[in-house]
Protein backbone atom coordinates (compact mmCIF):
# COMPACT_ATOMS: atom_id res chain seq x y z
CA UNK A 1 0.00 0.00 0.00
CA UNK A 2 2.99 2.01 -0.13
CA UNK A 3 4.91 1.35 -3.05
CA UNK A 4 2.48 2.89 -5.77
CA UNK A 5 3.22 6.82 -3.97
CA UNK A 6 6.75 7.12 -3.43
CA UNK A 7 7.70 8.43 -7.09
CA UNK A 8 5.61 11.68 -4.94
CA UNK A 9 7.43 13.79 -2.54
CA UNK A 10 4.60 15.42 -1.16
CA UNK A 11 1.13 13.89 -0.43
CA UNK A 12 -2.25 15.06 0.98
CA UNK A 13 -4.99 12.99 2.00
CA UNK A 14 -8.73 14.72 2.40
CA UNK A 15 -12.16 13.36 3.78
CA UNK A 16 -14.80 13.04 1.05
CA UNK A 17 -16.36 16.18 2.60
CA UNK A 18 -13.73 18.34 1.59
CA UNK A 19 -14.12 20.45 -1.75
CA UNK A 20 -11.12 21.64 -3.63
CA UNK A 21 -11.31 25.52 -4.43
CA UNK A 22 -8.14 26.51 -6.25
CA UNK A 23 -5.20 24.56 -8.09
CA UNK A 24 -3.01 22.46 -5.52
CA UNK A 25 0.12 22.33 -7.46
CA UNK A 26 0.83 25.59 -5.93
CA UNK A 27 0.05 24.49 -2.63
CA UNK A 28 2.31 21.67 -3.33
CA UNK A 29 5.07 23.91 -4.32
CA UNK A 30 4.89 26.34 -1.68
CA UNK A 31 4.80 24.32 1.60
CA UNK A 32 7.67 23.61 3.09
CA UNK A 33 7.43 19.81 4.82
CA UNK A 34 9.69 18.76 7.58
CA UNK A 35 10.04 15.32 6.56
CA UNK A 36 11.29 12.05 9.40
CA UNK A 37 7.65 11.36 9.94
CA UNK A 38 5.89 15.14 10.59
CA UNK A 39 2.32 15.05 9.54
CA UNK A 40 1.00 18.48 8.98
CA UNK A 41 -2.96 19.55 9.56
CA UNK A 42 -5.61 21.86 10.35
CA UNK A 43 -5.29 23.21 14.03
CA UNK A 44 -8.78 22.73 15.91
CA UNK A 45 -8.64 23.51 19.65
CA UNK A 46 -6.15 24.03 22.00
CA UNK A 47 -5.05 21.50 24.63
CA UNK A 48 -7.08 21.29 27.54
CA UNK A 49 -8.76 19.07 30.64
CA UNK A 50 -12.30 18.86 29.43
CA UNK A 51 -13.07 15.36 28.90
CA UNK A 52 -15.50 15.89 25.60
CA UNK A 53 -12.21 17.83 24.02
CA UNK A 54 -9.94 14.59 25.26
CA UNK A 55 -11.79 12.00 23.35
CA UNK A 56 -12.06 14.01 19.49
CA UNK A 57 -8.60 14.58 20.46
CA UNK A 58 -6.92 11.10 22.39
CA UNK A 59 -7.46 7.72 23.03
CA UNK A 60 -6.16 7.95 26.12
CA UNK A 61 -5.99 11.34 27.63
CA UNK A 62 -2.67 12.81 28.06
CA UNK A 63 -0.16 12.93 31.15
CA UNK A 64 0.72 16.19 32.41
CA UNK A 65 3.90 15.45 31.56
CA UNK A 66 3.33 15.08 28.10
CA UNK A 67 1.18 17.52 27.94
CA UNK A 68 3.53 19.84 29.13
CA UNK A 69 6.08 18.59 26.27
CA UNK A 70 3.80 19.12 23.92
CA UNK A 71 3.44 22.54 25.13
CA UNK A 72 7.10 22.96 25.08
CA UNK A 73 7.47 21.26 21.36
CA UNK A 74 4.09 23.66 20.14
CA UNK A 75 1.97 20.66 19.40
CA UNK A 76 -1.56 21.42 19.08
CA UNK A 77 -4.54 18.82 18.71
CA UNK A 78 -5.72 19.10 14.83
CA UNK A 79 -8.23 18.22 12.67
CA UNK A 80 -7.88 14.60 10.81
CA UNK A 81 -9.74 15.44 7.65
CA UNK A 82 -6.60 16.78 5.67
CA UNK A 83 -3.21 15.98 6.52
CA UNK A 84 -0.27 16.39 4.37
CA UNK A 85 2.83 14.56 4.75
CA UNK A 86 6.77 14.12 2.51
CA UNK A 87 6.93 10.62 1.18
CA UNK A 88 9.60 8.81 2.68
CA UNK A 89 11.23 6.40 4.55
CA UNK A 90 10.08 7.68 7.97
CA UNK A 91 6.63 8.44 6.91
CA UNK A 92 6.16 4.88 5.99
CA UNK A 93 7.45 3.19 9.52
CA UNK A 94 4.74 5.20 11.25
CA UNK A 95 2.44 4.44 8.82
CA UNK A 96 2.72 0.79 9.10
CA UNK A 97 3.11 1.64 13.42
CA UNK A 98 0.07 3.26 13.29
CA UNK A 99 -1.63 0.30 11.69
CA UNK A 100 -0.92 -2.10 13.84
CA UNK A 101 -1.34 0.54 17.03
CA UNK A 102 -4.95 1.17 15.72
CA UNK A 103 -5.98 -2.68 14.84
CA UNK A 104 -4.41 -3.24 18.17
CA UNK A 105 -6.43 -0.79 19.76
CA UNK A 106 -9.56 -1.58 18.37
CA UNK A 107 -9.47 -5.59 19.06
CA UNK A 108 -8.98 -4.87 22.76
CA UNK A 109 -11.92 -2.52 23.15
CA UNK A 110 -10.40 0.71 22.94
CA UNK A 111 -13.32 3.27 22.84
CA UNK A 112 -12.38 6.45 20.82
CA UNK A 113 -14.30 9.65 18.66
CA UNK A 114 -13.37 8.51 15.22
CA UNK A 115 -9.83 7.93 13.41
CA UNK A 116 -9.13 11.24 14.43
CA UNK A 117 -8.73 10.49 18.32
CA UNK A 118 -6.32 7.33 17.06
CA UNK A 119 -4.14 10.17 14.62
CA UNK A 120 -3.93 12.82 17.23
CA UNK A 121 -2.89 10.45 20.35
CA UNK A 122 -0.37 8.78 18.20
CA UNK A 123 1.45 11.71 16.44
CA UNK A 124 1.25 14.39 18.98
CA UNK A 125 2.82 11.95 21.90
CA UNK A 126 5.66 11.43 19.06
CA UNK A 127 5.87 15.17 18.95
CA UNK A 128 5.50 15.15 15.22
CA UNK A 129 2.18 16.98 14.82
CA UNK A 130 2.73 20.22 12.64
CA UNK A 131 -0.59 21.76 12.70
CA UNK A 132 0.26 24.65 10.62
CA UNK A 133 -2.28 24.05 7.49
CA UNK A 134 -4.76 26.76 8.62
CA UNK A 135 -3.87 29.29 5.80
CA UNK A 136 -4.38 26.70 3.47
CA UNK A 137 -7.85 25.01 4.26
CA UNK A 138 -10.61 26.50 5.54
CA UNK A 139 -12.24 24.31 8.58
CA UNK A 140 -16.03 24.92 8.62
CA UNK A 141 -16.22 27.42 5.42
CA UNK A 142 -19.53 29.57 5.66
CA UNK A 143 -22.37 28.76 2.77
CA UNK A 144 -21.67 31.51 -0.12
CA UNK A 145 -18.66 32.57 1.25
CA UNK A 146 -15.54 32.79 -1.08
CA UNK A 147 -12.24 32.26 0.72
CA UNK A 148 -9.11 33.66 -1.36
CA UNK A 149 -6.72 31.99 0.50
CA UNK A 150 -7.85 28.59 0.71
CA UNK A 151 -6.80 25.38 -1.60
CA UNK A 152 -9.28 23.44 0.20
CA UNK A 153 -12.98 23.76 2.13
CA UNK A 154 -12.94 21.25 4.64
CA UNK A 155 -17.00 21.11 5.76
CA UNK A 156 -16.59 18.25 8.11
CA UNK A 157 -19.78 17.15 8.53
CA UNK A 158 -20.76 16.31 12.13
CA UNK A 159 -22.71 15.83 15.01
CA UNK A 160 -25.72 18.11 15.70
CA UNK A 161 -23.70 19.41 18.80
CA UNK A 162 -20.56 20.37 17.17
CA UNK A 163 -22.38 22.16 13.36
CA UNK A 164 -24.26 25.09 12.93
CA UNK A 165 -27.70 25.45 11.82
CA UNK A 166 -26.22 25.75 8.11
CA UNK A 167 -23.77 23.13 8.19
CA UNK A 168 -27.04 20.55 9.61
CA UNK A 169 -28.04 21.68 5.92
CA UNK A 170 -25.02 19.68 3.94
CA UNK A 171 -24.86 16.77 6.58
CA UNK A 172 -24.83 14.35 4.21
CA UNK A 173 -21.61 14.94 1.94
CA UNK A 174 -23.32 13.83 -1.32
CA UNK A 175 -25.95 17.00 -1.01
CA UNK A 176 -23.17 19.58 -1.07
CA UNK A 177 -22.85 20.21 -4.83
CA UNK A 178 -26.43 20.36 -5.14
CA UNK A 179 -26.67 23.18 -1.85
CA UNK A 180 -23.91 24.91 -2.59
CA UNK A 181 -23.08 28.24 -5.07
CA UNK A 182 -19.90 30.25 -4.83
CA UNK A 183 -20.13 34.25 -4.68
CA UNK A 184 -16.62 34.63 -6.24
CA UNK A 185 -16.20 38.52 -7.74
CA UNK A 186 -16.54 38.99 -11.76
CA UNK A 187 -18.28 35.30 -11.72
CA UNK A 188 -21.94 34.35 -12.33
CA UNK A 189 -23.72 31.98 -9.71
CA UNK A 190 -23.46 28.57 -10.96
CA UNK A 191 -23.54 25.64 -8.77
CA UNK A 192 -20.96 23.57 -7.92
CA UNK A 193 -21.93 20.19 -9.70
CA UNK A 194 -21.68 21.98 -13.01
CA UNK A 195 -18.37 23.65 -12.64
CA UNK A 196 -16.64 20.66 -11.76
CA UNK A 197 -18.04 17.83 -13.04
CA UNK A 198 -21.01 15.61 -12.11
Amino acid sequence: DWPHIQRYAKMVYMDTDVLVSKNLTEMFASTDLEGNGALYAVQEGKLNRNQYFESRFSIAGYSDEERQRMRENKIEPFNAGVLMFKVDRAMLQHVRAFKKFMVSGLGNGTKAFTDQSWINYYFNKRLLTRATLNQLVQLYPTLGVWYPSAYLLHFATCSKCMCSPEHAKIAHPLRLCRLMTYKVPGASKVPLNERIGR
